[in-house]
Formats: C-alpha cells, sequence, structure tokens
C-alpha cells in the first residue's frame, strides 16, 4: 500500500537500576512490612504521576509546564552546576552508557546556556 506506515511498535518499559548502599535494606524491608506491599512496590501509574506532578506545580503556583522529565533535566543541570562530574550525574539517573555521548551534550549546553 502507498503512503501506509508501519504500526508503531509497542513501547518498552525503560529498566532504571541504580546502585544502592546496602544501609537500605533494613529500611525496604520496613516499607515493606509496614505498607504490606506483596506485588509492586509502588504500585502507580505514569498517568498518576503525571497528574501528581501537576496538581503539586500548580498547588505551588508554578505556571510553567512541569512534567518529569523536566524534573531530572532540572535535577540534572543542578548536579553540573555544582560541579559534579558528568559521568556521575549520568549514572544517577540511571542512564545506558549506550546513551551517554547524547545525554552528555544535552545536559552540558543546558548547564552552560541555564534552566
Amino acid at each position: 500500500m502507498i503512503g501506509a506506515r508501519a504500526p508503531f511498535p509497542l513501547e518498552q518499559k525503560k529498566s532504571r537500576k541504580l546502585k544502592l548502599p546496602i544501609e537500605i535494606t533494613a529500611v525496604f524491608h520496613d516499607y515493606v512490612a509496614a505498607y504490606k506491599v506483596d506485588d509492586a512496590l509502588f504500585p502507580y501509574t505514569q498517568r498518576l504521576i503525571r497528574y501528581l506532578i501537576t496538581e503539586t506545580a500548580e498547588k505551588a503556583g508554578v505556571k510553567k509546564r512541569v512534567s518529569a522529565q523536566i524534573l531530572r533535566d532540572t535535577c540534572a543541570v543542578r548536579q553540573l552546576k555544582r560541579g559534579e562530574g558528568i559521568e556521575r550525574v549520568l549514572l544517577r539517573l540511571g542512564l545506558s552508557e549506550t546513551t551517554w555521548e547524547d545525554a552528555k551534550v544535552k545536559y552540558e549546553k543546558l548547564s552552560r546556556e541555564g534552566i
């Protein structure tokens, strides 16, 4: 068929793995016991998270659009402006090393120009 487009591929869930200190184990077990977690640790949908971010921004009087990505970018830029190394920031964000070059360019540019 001329002009037909292939269907969009199913979105893949991103896996963000962070190395945590051993001390987190006790806190984790306390959380699981207190909230009776038996399946998903944080059973929130992306839609609910977007709603909560939007609602919180409105309550705070923020007039600009706020999203999880904007918060993430702001956090990264602030870390860079405080003098943290780009590799450490990218590791903290949970980015895979295959995406580092693009992310380095993006965050270094944002940290020079400011958010």
